[in-house]
């Protein structure tokens, strides 16, 4: 690399991380990487005890479908077997996703999505978000909703670069909209592919990192501001 390549970079990579640390002490930015990279490293760490842990759960529920009690809880523990299993490969699948992508802001939660995860870590006993919610149909439109979610932040991450120098334009300063651009496209596109990849995997029901300031990418190009901060 020549030596004004090199020097390109490292003001391209300056300012974004200039830019990032002004926003960092209103939106929080440090804790939020913290929580997230935390949770993702224990996560990935521990995501196997959620084989054992569903196996307990399932066999203390048991079913309501067998009425004799040693019945319900041996078909319960079976029903814990294989909910553990896909319990216990999304823990630690996602767990990657947030150690690898802590830096990056996220969707503000996944609470109307299937398929989620009982608690925040293996050993939460939580509460299980049943698939039938209320009906089979509601539980397939769920899934549906993080496939849209994935594949419009996938397809459509480079639409935060205009949307962002668009709103600082009209602040009038339109050069703080390039940095901010690129890190929410780049942001959009790091937690896109994990949501059409991994969506049949149990996520976490809630995001750690700081939100999205729009719900979709393009809302900023449309004027629709801040749509996605409580």
């Amino acid at each position: 690399m020549k030596a004004r390549d090199r020097l390109l970079a490292l003001v391209v990579c300056g300012s974004l991380l200039a830019a990032v640390a002004s926003w960092a002490e209103e939106d929080n930015y440090a804790a939020g990487m913290t929580e997230k990279a935390s949770r993702g490293l224990v996560n990935v760490a521990t995501g196997w005890f959620e084989l054992p842990h569903q196996v307990v759960k399932g066999y203390n529920k048991g079913t309501p479908y067998v009425k004799a009690p040693a019945g319900s809880r041996s078909l319960g523990t079976l029903q814990g077997f294989g909910r553990g299993i896909g319990h216990a490969v999304g823990r630690t699948a996602w767990g990657v996703v947030e150690l690898a992508t802590f830096w990056a802001v996220n969707p503000t939660t996944n609470r109307e999505l299937l398929f989620l995860q009982d608690g925040n870590y293996s050993w939460d006993e939580g509460a299980r978000k049943p698939f039938l919610c209320p009906c089979a149909e509601d539980g397939a439109e769920r899934v549906g909703m993080r496939l849209q979610r994935g594949a419009s932040n996938t397809f459509g991450f480079f639409l935060e670069v205009p949307g962002q120098v668009r709103k600082y334009d009209e602040l009038g300063c339109v050069w703080q909209g390039i940095p901010k651009g690129l890190y929410y496209a780049v942001s959009r596109l790091v937690n896109g592919a994990p949501d059409v990849a991994l969506f049949l995997l149990p996520s976490p029901e809630d995001n750690l990192m700081v939100p999205f300031e729009e719900v979709w990418s393009w809302d900023a190009w449309e004027e629709r501001y801040y749509s996605n901060v409580p």
